[in-house]
């Protein structure tokens, strides 16, 4: 259809139906069709410098979204991108294979997968997520029943990855994961930025057990976590389902990740009160005196501990009907009774073999007895006397394990007490807390061991006003930081009490389901640490 104006073709209708000038068209002599020029044909680079006009229907040229702009298809075919949806048309196009990529599914029962640009896309087109794969399906070819069972957790092997029990540099998938997550930029706020001061140059690890799902294994490396075996968590049926070792983690962007998996596991997984939570830390003193001093001050608050955890923790046996605790109370192995800053000694040979005696009864209770006598400690040694299965050593299953510190080149004090969970202000407040106590011990390992202290958990936390001493004065960011826990182990000790009173002993009013995926705590002044 055209438009004649003054004796000439101006205006003419366009193969989309579009009405434009005809200046800005080309028209196609086979067909008569006009085409107008940067909207339905455009200028493509053949390949030997000359530009010239294709149209878009020619099946010669394709959209690269990536670097917006046509190109012959012959050349996006060889560049290693991918042919998938880029709009809500639907329209076919070439784009970078990135993270932000989703594979979509016509049909329940079809091995065909389709690449689209992102999620955004892929909802607004009406496709829906499956916890069992990495796949989304078109929800309108979705019988209700299917829907349903695509929405259930479920364990899924992963293809690419060994499954080992151990997150350590003989583990391929803990290698792989850990490079991976290395080249991850995760974006920082200035807040994680600041409270990431306050981890004291301390490493961290997590480890989250589940009881059934299964993250994506394209999201294993962003966020940084591997997926292990856990005898432990065996079900009835043979199934094991994944605990998820974070790779070491460190300041601001460690702490900026947690929001991250948090965000996963919710989605994708769920855990009971037969999982754990624990928490490495590394980049922390491993002197036999600081040691001492870590077990005096925990032995010291474990009853404080316990109260602020649900009642089962304390005696999973008793409770669950687990074959053995995992979190057993740390026994009296005779520390507190040493005079190691009380005695005057002739020289520091002397005060050390004294404080390698003491350390000594560590060792032997690490080795459930059969270390007796120790040589004077050699750092660089990290074989355990009772091998390597870390399940034959009953020293691991007490609220603190102290033998990656001794007998691991990993040099990290684990804490064990914390039931599962995949909120992430119960995991960032039980991380400090626990950096709390171990910076604490360090820095006053003197007075602890030589009894001049009998510290609270209060008094712990009452450390991060000052950086535990290394300021004068009391520090804003790190009295804000101090009350805030303070009153969160205030609410946490009122609530397990209550739940105790009302033989609630997995204290579900403040744990599991939907309660532990909604909890949240401001103390008035903030709403969560980070």
């Amino acid at each position: 259809m055209t438009i004649e104006i003054k004796g000439r073709l101006e205006v003419i209708q366009t193969i989309t139906g579009a009405f434009t000038k005809r200046a800005n068209c080309i028209m196609n002599r086979d067909t008569g069709q006009y085409y107008e020029k940067n909207v339905s044909c455009f200028q493509v680079d053949m390949g030997d410098g000359r530009l010239v006009w294709n149209r878009i229907d020619n099946g010669k040229i394709a959209f690269n979204y990536t670097e917006q702009k046509w190109q012959l298809i012959k050349f996006l075919e060889s560049s290693g991108l991918l042919k998938g949806i880029y709009d809500t048309n639907k329209t076919m196009g070439y784009f970078l294979k990135d993270e932000n990529v989703v594979w979509l599914k016509e049909r329940f029962d079809t091995s065909q997968s389709i690449p689209c640009v992102s999620l955004e896309l892929a909802t607004k087109l009406g496709y829906t997520s499956s916890l069992w794969d990495e796949f989304l399906y078109n929800k309108n070819s979705l019988s209700p029943e299917q829907f349903r069972a695509l929405k259930q957790p479920r364990i899924v092997k992963y293809r690419n990855l060994a499954f080992n029990y151990n997150a350590s540099a003989d583990n391929s998938a803990f290698i792989k994961i850990k490079e991976q997550y290395a080249l991850t930029d995760v974006p920082i706020s200035n807040r994680e930025q600041d409270v990431s001061k306050l981890l004291f140059g301390k490493s961290f690890g997590i480890e989250l057990e589940s009881r059934n799902g299964s993250l994506l294994e394209k999201d294993l490396g962003r966020l940084g976590l591997v997926p292990l075996k856990d005898g432990s968590l065996r079900l009835n049926n043979g199934e094991e389902p994944y605990e998820y070792a974070t790779v070491p983690f460190y300041g601001a962007k460690g702490l900026a990740t947690i929001k991250h998996i948090c965000k996963e596991l919710s989605e994708r997984c769920v855990f009971d009160e037969k999982c754990s939570l624990h928490i490495h830390l590394g980049n922390v003193k491993y002197d036999e005196l600081t040691i001492i001093a870590y077990y005096m001050l925990i032995q010291t608050i474990q009853e404080e501990l316990y109260s602020i955890f649900p009642q089962y923790k304390r005696s999973e046996m008793e409770y669950l009907g687990t074959p053995k605790n995992y979190n057993s109370p740390l026994p009296n192995i005779g520390l507190l009774t040493n005079n190691l800053f009380k005695k005057n000694y002739d020289s520091s040979v002397e005060f050390n073999t004294d404080v390698h005696k003491y350390f000594t009864k560590i060792v032997n209770w690490l080795t459930d007895g059969q270390v007796q006598e120790f040589p004077m400690w050699n750092t660089n040694e990290t074989y355990h006397p009772l091998g390597g299965t870390k399940w034959n050593i009953h020293s691991r299953y007490f609220l603190t394990n102290f033998n990656n510190l001794v007998f691991s080149n990993t040099r990290t004090c684990e804490f064990r007490l914390s039931n599962s969970t995949f909120n992430y202000t119960k995991i960032v407040n039980w991380l400090f807390i626990c950096i709390g106590i171990i910076t604490f011990a360090e820095r006053y390992s003197k007075e602890i061991i030589s009894r001049k202290m009998k510290p609270t958990l209060n008094d712990i936390l009452d450390g991060y006003k000052t950086s535990f001493g290394f300021y004068s004065f009391d520090d804003v960011l790190g009295t804000e930081i101090s009350n805030y826990l303070k009153d969160y182990v205030e609410f946490r000790k009122v609530a397990i009490k209550k739940a105790n009173s009302e033989g609630d002993w997995l204290a579900r009013n403040i744990e599991f389901g939907e309660i532990d995926k909604n909890f949240k705590f401001d103390n008035g002044i903030i709403s969560n640490i980070l």
